[in-house]
């Protein structure tokens, strides 16, 4: 009877110790940090994050509490702000954009940290590798690398054809500023157009920058948006426009703030996306065995996408410019728009669309990439060729003869080609 009664009771406690832990991780409030260079916690972005984490089931105030830590476009306040939130022991932190990441990573090596927007993660030293971030950080990158940034002056070149010129303002200061200068330089090369470097660290050199580009008479400039110049989108767009230079920017909010175009990721969507790391985390996932995701939405805007008309707005020529509506695809980087007539800096562009070649190119790799693992499209050119990333020199191999096999009744496209991530075999 002992024995039975004590087997019993040992069952009991077996079955019992479980559903009590579910019971306490039910009625846990979670601590998340969230450190990032400007906003607030209203912000549209802040915001699609936060609608991402209540889709999930988190309800700040009862099973989640947000602590917030603006750097206010300050980038030196990062290191503090990321000291005080491990100092908080916060069970997550999210960072965003890069320099935030930083801040985080250099804070704590073993709080899990999500990052948002991350641009060139395996570059500046936060993972490994994309597939395998191997240590505490994880999230979502703003690209795989920086040739987004190319694209861009590709775009802009595309919309104003007769461009001869184009300044390019950037924050000498900023962490990725090397890498995308010089995505930015050979993305300008391949197109013949020379570029006129502009550094502005904060407000107080724009209108030295702007008086820069008059002197050298530039046709356009790209604006490199930076934390720095958030605070700032509506003041960046009106120099442009008072000097008469059509812009491209990289986030939707500077076209929205009176910019002339952008093109670049869906920013509501990475932040929800982000939210999603944050459930599975608190659930027990570990940020090591999470990869981090490249952008799966992009959209090019222009003026007719603003919600009201601006008295500086560029006219568009009629007929031109398609319906406005977002551009979104899964595919990396898709086709340029088709060239437009400019008069008087009237600017105008039409609805990006895929080639039939890209088109087939990505039919090929959707039917194999659930043969090949450990592999990621990074980009397809207009002519149907494919660049992607592959773990080792077996997966890309293994990845080439599939797109072979799988082309084999299709029109004859150029042979993909692959790198092997940092970190790789």
């Amino acid at each position: 009877m002992r024995r039975r009664a004590f087997i019993g009771t040992l069952t009991g406690g077996l079955l019992v110790a479980p559903l009590t832990a579910r019971a306490q991780l039910a009625g846990k409030v979670y601590r998340l940090g969230y450190l990032t260079t400007s906003g607030t916690l209203s912000s549209p972005y802040a915001e699609a994050f936060r609608q991402g984490l209540r889709d999930l089931g988190w309800v700040e105030g009862q099973n989640i509490v947000i602590e917030f830590r603006p750097a206010e476009g300050q980038l030196d306040r990062l290191p503090a702000l990321a000291t005080a939130l491990v100092g908080l022991k916060v069970d997550v932190i999210v960072a965003t954009p890069t320099p935030a990441a930083l801040a985080a990573k250099s804070a704590t090596g073993t709080i899990p940290i999500v990052g948002i927007s991350l641009t060139d993660p395996v570059g500046l030293g936060l993972i490994p590798s994309l597939a395998r971030p191997g240590g505490n950080v994880t999230g979502v990158s703003y690209s795989v690398a920086a040739d987004i940034f190319g694209k861009d002056l590709e775009l802009l070149r595309e919309a104003v054809p007769k461009v001869r010129r184009v300044a390019v303002l950037a924050n000498p200061a900023g962490p990725t500023h090397a890498l995308i200068l010089d995505n930015i330089k050979t993305a300008a090369t391949s197109l013949g157009l020379p570029l006129l470097p502009v550094g502005a660290r904060g407000p107080g050199d724009f209108d030295g920058a702007f008086a820069a580009m008059a002197r050298e008479r530039v046709g356009a400039v790209f604006v490199v948006t930076d934390p720095t110049y958030i605070a700032h989108r509506a003041r960046l767009a009106k120099l442009a426009s008072s000097n008469r230079l059509p812009s491209m920017f990289t986030q939707r909010a500077d076209v929205e703030a009176g910019g002339l175009m952008s093109y670049g990721p869906s920013f509501a969507a990475m932040y929800r996306r982000a939210a999603g790391y944050v459930d599975k985390i608190l659930k027990g996932a570990k940020p090591a065995d999470l990869p981090v995701e490249q952008p799966t939405k992009f959209e090019l805007v222009k003026p007719q996408d603003r919600q009201s008309a601006r008295p500086h707005d560029p006219a568009v020529a009629p007929g031109a410019g398609g319906s406005g509506d977002r551009v979104t695809t899964r595919r990396a980087f898709i086709g340029t728009p088709t060239s437009t007539i400019v008069a008087l800096l009237m600017v105008a562009c039409s609805t990006l669309k895929n080639t039939p070649a890209q088109d087939e190119a990505w039919s090929r790799w959707t039917a194999c990439r659930s043969q090949v693992p450990g592999t990621e499209i990074r980009n397809v050119q207009l002519d149907g060729r494919i660049s992607f990333w592959a773990n080792g020199a077996f997966q890309g191999r293994s990845m080439l003869d599939c797109l072979a096999r799988a082309g084999t009744n299709g029109p004859a496209l150029p042979e993909a080609t692959y790198a092997t991530w940092p970190g790789g075999q």
